[in-house]
C-alpha cells in the first residue's frame, strides 16, 4: 500500500508546525496550528556549562534572538494557544533550577500578548518548563481575534545543562468561535 504508516500521520504536525522566527507567513490565519523554536530537532550535547556558549555543542534553539508571530481568527472568534513542551532556560529548568547559575536577571522566555503586537496587553510571561509546573498556566486565550507571541532569547543556553529533554517549546493554537466553549 502506498499509504503512509499510521504512526507516520501521527507526526504530520512536525513537519507542517509554524517556526516562530521563519513562518510561511507574516501573519497566520489557518484555524488550528503547531508554533515552535527555530530550531525544533536541537538536543544540548554539552556536559560542563561553560562549553554550551555556542562553541561547544549544540544549544537546541538560537542565542539572541527577538522574533514572535501574529495569529489571527476570523471574526467573532477568539485564539486559544496551548503549550504542549516547552523546556528554555530559566525558571525551573536546568541548572536555573538547582541555583547553580542566576536566570533571574537573564534566561529566555515567550510571551503572549492579546493583540496585533507586542505593545498590546500582555497576556503571559513564560520560562523554564510550564507544561510540568502546575502553578503557571500553559493555556491563553486572546479577547479578540488577535494573539501575538514572541520568542526572545539570551546569548548562550547555559541554564539547560543537565536537562534530558529537547530543548525549545512547542505549542498549538486553534480558534473558538465566540459563544462556544473552549473544548
Amino acid at each position: 500500500s502506498s499509504e503512509d504508516p499510521g504512526w507516520l500521520a501521527s507526526w504530520d504536525f512536525i513537519d507542517n508546525g509554524q517556526d516562530i522566527c521563519h513562518p510561511d507567513t507574516a501573519v497566520l490565519r489557518d484555524p488550528h496550528g503547531t508554533l515552535h523554536d527555530d530550531d525544533p530537532a536541537g538536543n544540548v550535547q554539552c556536559t560542563n556549562p561553560n562549553d554550551c556558549g555556542g562553541v561547544g555543542g549544540d544549544n537546541g534553539y538560537s542565542d539572541n534572538l527577538d522574533c514572535g508571530v501574529r495569529i489571527r481568527a476570523p471574526k467573532d472568534s477568539t485564539v486559544n494557544i496551548h503549550f504542549t513542551q516547552m523546556n528554555i532556560e530559566g525558571g525551573n529548568t536546568g541548572l536555573c533550577a538547582t541555583g547553580q547559575i542566576d536566570c533571574s536577571t537573564g534566561g529566555d522566555y515567550v510571551e503572549i500578548y492579546d493583540g496585533r503586537n507586542a505593545h498590546a496587553p500582555l497576556l503571559g510571561h513564560i520560562t523554564g518548563d510550564v507544561t510540568d509546573d502546575r502553578i503557571q498556566a500553559d493555556t491563553f486565550t486572546s479577547t479578540g481575534r488577535d494573539m501575538f507571541v514572541r520568542f526572545v532569547t539570551d546569548e548562550g543556553n547555559y541554564g539547560l545543562t543537565g536537562t534530558t529533554d529537547d530543548p525549545g517549546f512547542w505549542a498549538e493554537w486553534q480558534f473558538i468561535e465566540i459563544g462556544r466553549a473552549h473544548v
